[in-house]
């Protein structure tokens, strides 16, 4: 996640995600890996969907994990599963690093709660730009553009 660093937040990116929300809140993460590990001992909740069995496995035991399969219609996960999933959840910040480059346009057809706060992995990809651009749109938004890591409040 981010930065050029593989799977892992950076130590930028977490201090960027610390600037905007406190520890002990609750995120909903698209797309979990070393990077959830990383929030968990920063002291915040994840609740995480993915959709490889490997990192719902190495992600479980520190973190709520939704499995949901991609649909091969939409390149997203699984919106029934999601939706389902997410419906009661109570969350702070909507934090975007999956399912992968250029899938991730589903959160806007999905019942995430985009009046949250967002943040969206890898904007220095164009289709990740891309969402980023739109996402900031909806509703009057403050935009913090830090390159390759995105801030919506």
């Amino acid at each position: 996640m981010t930065a050029g660093s593989g799977h892992a937040i950076s130590e930028e990116v977490l201090n960027i995600i610390k600037e905007h929300l406190p520890s002990g809140k609750t995120i909903l993460e698209f797309g979990s890996g070393t990077g959830t590990h990383m929030l968990v001992a920063a002291g915040y909740k994840m609740v995480s969907v993915e959709q490889d069995f490997r990192f719902v496995n190495y992600s479980a035991p520190i973190a709520e994990m939704i499995f949901a399969p991609i649909d091969p219609a939409t390149n997203w996960y699984n919106m029934n599963i999601v939706n389902a999933a997410i419906k009661n959840l109570e969350y702070d910040a909507i934090l975007i690093d999956g399912p992968g480059p250029g899938d991730r346009f589903g959160i806007i057809n999905s019942k995430a709660d985009l009046t949250k706060l967002i943040f969206v992995d890898d904007i220095d990809r164009p289709y990740d730009r891309e969402l980023f651009d739109v996402l900031s749109k909806v509703g009057e938004r403050e935009v913090i553009d830090h390159k390759f890591f995105g801030v919506i409040k």
